[in-house]
């Protein structure tokens, strides 16, 4: 009777041992799982954050467009009609408030083929100073700081399609770096 009482602390030994063991590469599994799900989520979460920045890049490249007519509207002067107190670089000269105005519909003299939100557009207008190459300078407002309204002053130094290139690149690299990070998603499923 004595050996098999022995025989059964032993046993319960090694099953509290194997369950200890089983607790722990449950533990282990279940930390890789929640490693891998913030992995995931994370790499979701960019994919959201990169087709955010995409759309808003090619609503930049609508923006290029309007920003195009507003300076030719007003680049329409010659030298001698020219006040003189307005430097030839500084031309052509528009705000943000008028191109936000145009991408969302709400001025009838111009139109956006696709309206969009206040937010969106407003964004797209700093997208694409942001990569403007030297097209324009934005400059706060100084006389309606109320409005925070931004203008954007034409350079004769900067090209419009040099801007539009550059959009065009960084839509490309947005593109790229959406479709790597899906086709690691797609992969691993």
């Amino acid at each position: 009777s004595s050996n098999s009482s022995s025989s059964n602390k032993s046993n319960r030994r090694n099953s509290g041992s194997t369950g200890k063991s089983r607790l722990s590469e449950l533990r282990a599994r279940i930390q890789q799982r929640e490693a891998a799900d913030k992995v995931t989520a994370e790499r979701r979460a960019r994919i959201q954050e990169l087709t955010r920045e995409l759309e808003i890049c090619t609503e930049a490249m609508a923006a290029h467009r309007v920003v195009l007519q507003l300076f030719a509207r007003a680049y329409s002067w010659n030298e001698e009609e020219a006040d003189q107190s307005l430097k030839k670089e500084e031309a052509s000269c528009t705000s943000q408030s008028e191109i936000v105005s145009v991408l969302t519909g709400r001025r009838r003299s111009l139109q956006s083929e696709r309206p969009i939100d206040e937010e969106t557009a407003k964004s797209a207008v700093q997208c694409l100073a942001k990569h403007a190459s030297g097209w324009f300078r934005m400059d706060a407002g100084v006389h309606n700081s109320h409005k925070q309204d931004y203008y954007l002053h034409r350079l004769t130094t900067g090209a419009a399609p040099a801007a539009a290139a550059a959009l065009e690149l960084e839509a490309k690299r947005l593109k790229e770096e959406r479709k790597k990070l899906e086709n690691v998603a797609d992969n691993q499923a």
